[in-house]
């Protein structure tokens, strides 16, 4: 009898199946981006637990983004690598919203530093997205020599990152990061330098010029990544306030050009 009961059940149901669902979907929508889904509203009147939803969603999207990274720099396929930087987008732009809305009082200093802190992280994310969204439409060779020893140094900065956000102490590894990004900005001048110096004038100028500007861009890629580590870190509670007054590295930046239209030609020219 149960056996029959069972049968007679699926016979009655497994023509509905494809109504039954629809009606789900309508009725439990799919989350349209799971990066962001912490990202309650209800959180807004609470500081502290909303700060600490907008920290972690914001350090997944750092570690996404220089999954990324580290796949336009092995040249992985182009295709999943779009997609992936559009939805991080999407999910910056949410978390950004979310942070602004924090309620905090003037008195709340140290949350106040917080979310400051939050949302230069989130500007520099920004601009790593960006400029990851324009590599994608140059056609930079990485697997070329001249390239590897940049290549390296940047992935021992983004290993520490990547260490650093799977401890959860971002403030601890700061200083090798720093030092490390330094060490890429030095090989990076001295690289351009013996380019331009050992340039040789025989009519193909955008060549060398454009191997330069390749360096330049891991240059001041390297030096986004060291500063949302910075402000990551000064996202967290305990981590003091701010370092410096707002704005000060970002309009050094600046002056030097700061999208990646500025730093290289694309396909050379």
């Amino acid at each position: 009898f149960h056996t029959f009961f069972i049968l007679a059940g699926v016979a009655v149901f497994l023509p509905m199946t494809n109504r039954f669902a629809r009606l789900v979907e309508r009725l439990l929508p799919e989350v349209e981006d799971d990066l962001t889904q912490r990202l309650d509203d209800s959180l807004l009147n609470i500081p502290a637990v909303a700060l600490e939803a907008s920290q972690r969603v914001i350090e997944q999207v750092t570690a996404q983004l220089l999954r990324l990274y580290g796949e336009v720099l092995a040249m992985a396929s182009s295709t999943p690598v779009v997609a992936d930087l559009q939805r991080i987008g999407r999910a910056l732009d949410r978390t950004f919203d979310f942070v602004t809305r924090i309620q905090l009082s003037p008195e709340q200093n140290a949350q106040v530093g917080q979310r400051i802190a939050q949302l230069h992280a989130i500007d520099h994310l920004l601009r790593l997205r960006h400029r990851l969204s324009d590599l994608m439409g140059a056609r930079v060779d990485f697997g070329n020599p001249v390239y590897q020893t940049a290549l390296q140094d940047t992935r021992t900065v983004m290993h520490l990152v990547q260490r650093a956000l799977a401890e959860k102490s971002l403030a601890r590894y700061q200083q090798d990061i720093e030092r490390e990004v330094e060490r890429l900005a030095e090989l990076v001048r001295k690289a351009r330098h013996e380019i331009l110096l050992n340039a040789i004038p025989n009519g193909r100028t955008p060549g060398p010029l454009y191997t330069t500007d390749v360096f330049r861009w891991m240059e001041r890629t390297g030096h986004h990544i060291s500063r949302i580590c910075h402000y990551l870190a000064q996202g967290r509670p305990g981590n003091g306030a701010l370092e410096q007054a707002p704005g000060t590295e970002e309009q050094k930046l600046e002056e030097n050009g700061g999208s990646f239209a500025d730093d290289i030609r694309i396909d050379g020219r």
